[in-house]
């Protein structure tokens, strides 16, 4: 079963590791740009396969769709 968007329901991209929520691009950027302190928050890239966390991280306002692979999937 895909992850869901915590705000929208949409399917998930990123996880926050702050806010304890997986993200869709959309609302991630909403909610994180919202002011200073939330555009530091990390954020992992959910694979693009099965969802699982993978080790691209980032942080700031907003992040250009992109996909990634957890380390299980890359191989």
């Amino acid at each position: 079963m895909r992850k869901k968007c915590e705000l929208c329901n949409c399917a998930a991209n990123l996880f926050c590791d702050s806010d304890q929520a997986s993200l869709c691009w959309e609302c991630d950027a909403k909610v994180h740009s919202a002011n200073f302190l939330v555009t530091k928050h990390p954020r992992i890239l959910l694979c693009h396969v099965c969802q699982s966390l993978t080790p691209w991280h980032g942080s700031g306002p907003k992040f250009v769709p992109t996909m990634s692979l957890c380390t299980d999937c890359e191989t």
